[in-house]
């Protein structure tokens, strides 16, 4: 709250770490969507203290995290392999008013790997990536392109103008998982958590849809804080590999052949 403040900006020495911080929250304070506080410690954080538990009030009115990274969980991270990710499970039931997400399998399961086809709600799946962001893509062999690349600006044309098409306009998102846990439903079987969620395919579509309605500015005089996500679904194919020896070969091939498209003129 005092990086506004000349006085104590002054007091700061100029190979204090907390004035380059200053600095660059300055730069950002404007442009930042969420904040994210992460606490070292050499310390062990208590059993009777739940990591999803903790609290912290926003920053500058903006929705604002707090993650404890004790003596433990620097040594999981420190032990794991140096391509592979930190464990992680999505709850969905926390992002779907404990609906989950409905499935249909699309193969028999054979060698730890099973299919799944889903419908992804864009207001799930803008609430998946706010809160656990780049994770869900270190796989994604894509970066995100900016809304001035054509495919993005498409996309988000249609999210402003036709939201309710596109689920017929987007190739959808290729997700991997080591694990879900699934339900059944007197309308059939549900998804109500993912381990280890990765979308291989359909980055750039997550990212507009998550940053689309914070965009500032409108087209054809429609304001883009009024895209409306409800109208919104993405076709999810679900590819989940429990085979771990087999785990980083087969999201390799997932990623590779998903994301081969052939040029078509627009001719």
């Amino acid at each position: 709250s005092n990086i506004d403040n000349e006085k104590f900006f002054d007091s700061l020495a100029v190979t204090d770490p907390g004035r380059e911080l200053v600095e660059t929250m300055r730069i950002y304070k404007n442009q930042a969507i969420k904040y994210r506080v992460i606490v070292l410690t050499d310390y062990l954080m208590s059993d009777r203290v739940k990591r999803n538990q903790i609290k912290i009030d926003n920053i500058f009115d903006k929705k604002t995290t707090i993650e404890i990274c004790d003596l433990e969980r620097i040594k999981n991270i420190d032990q794991t392999d140096d391509d592979a990710s930190e464990n992680f499970i999505v709850d969905l039931s926390e992002f779907t008013d404990n609906e989950g997400i409905k499935t249909l399998e699309a193969n028999v399961q054979e060698d730890d790997i099973s299919s799944y086809i889903c419908i992804m709600p864009a207001t799930v799946l803008s609430k998946l990536f706010d809160e656990y962001g780049q994770k869900l893509l270190e796989s994604n062999v894509r970066t995100f392109l900016q809304f001035k690349k054509a495919p993005n600006a498409a996309m988000k044309a249609t999210l402003l103008k036709n939201p309710s098409d596109f689920f017929s306009y987007n190739n959808g998102l290729t997700v991997t998982a080591s694990d879900v846990k699934l339900e059944n439903s007197s309308e059939g079987k549900v998804i109500k958590s993912i381990e280890n969620m990765q979308i291989v395919n359909g980055g750039q579509t997550t990212s507009v849809i998550y940053f689309g309605p914070k965009e500032k500015g409108s087209q054809e005089g429609i304001d883009f804080r009024s895209i409306d996500l409800s109208k919104v679904y993405i076709q999810m194919k679900l590819t989940v590999i429990k085979n771990k020896d087999k785990s980083e070969e087969i999201k390799s091939n997932v990623a590779k052949y998903a994301n081969l498209q052939n040029a078509i003129q627009a001719s």
